[in-house]
């Protein structure tokens, strides 16, 4: 019995060291979408957490021989303001990156299609290789992504995103030579809600994009999600 409890202790210490070392060094901005054109209904909720395992911009040698891919966490929270509008918090890794948006909804629920339109704003951390030693930048983004989705039934929601983000970058230290403070960002997301329930959905997803500025190239991801909706009482 003592050899299994110390085989649990190891496997559940080795488990939590996993976790927090993927928390702590998600510092780079998200690209995920994880929602759909259709708005929340004034007051109902949603809750969600997902995960995001793809391969972050950080070098100029990035894609030359070498690959890095690792998952880290995310977590949002959306809320109906009004008819056509809602309006939502998103963080990702230990609370290094954030954003807020507001969506208006174009098309009403009675159509099979939706289209909406988003204006977000975030901030993240981030460590970038410009030359040996990686150097600490902050990011401050505008989100500007339009967001088409259609229903197949009851139970599935087709949805692509194309987005345009632009970026301020702000260094811990000097500016490099080849440092920018103006980055620019274009790309799409790809993806299918599946609707469990009427309180609980599924996302998988895909997610491109290309960054033009200091290090420039294509950063993805794959994704999948839980969405946990509340509605108003």
């Amino acid at each position: 019995m003592a050899s299994i409890s110390r085989g649990r202790r190891y496997v559940l210490g080795y488990a939590l060291a996993v976790i927090v070392g993927v928390l702590v060094i998600c510092g780079c901005a998200s690209i995920s979408t994880f929602q759909s054109a259709r708005t929340l209904k004034p007051g109902e909720t949603q809750k969600g957490v997902g995960v995001t395992a793809g391969n972050p911009l950080i070098s100029p040698s990035w894609g030359a021989g070498k690959s890095l891919v690792y998952p880290w966490p995310e977590f949002w929270l959306r809320k109906g303001l009004s008819e056509n509008l809602d309006w939502g918090i998103k963080t990702w890794g230990l609370l290094l990156g954030g954003m807020v948006d507001l969506k208006y909804q174009f098309l009403s629920d009675e159509s099979p299609w939706q289209v909406a339109g988003s204006l977000g704003f975030g901030v993240s951390h981030r460590l970038l290789e410009l030359n040996l030693e990686g150097e600490s930048y902050t990011f401050f983004d505008l989100h500007v992504p339009l967001f088409i989705s259609r229903d197949f039934g009851e139970y599935s929601t087709f949805y692509i995103s194309p987005k345009y983000i632009h970026k301020v970058v702000i260094g811990d230290n000097a500016p490099r030579a080849n440092y920018s403070h103006q980055w620019n960002a274009f790309g799409a997301g790809l993806g299918i809600s599946f609707h469990l329930n009427k309180k609980l959905s599924m996302m998988l997803e895909y997610n491109c994009m290309y960054e033009k500025g200091t290090i420039e190239g294509f950063t993805h991801n794959w994704a999948v999600g839980f969405g946990f909706n509340k509605q108003k009482e």
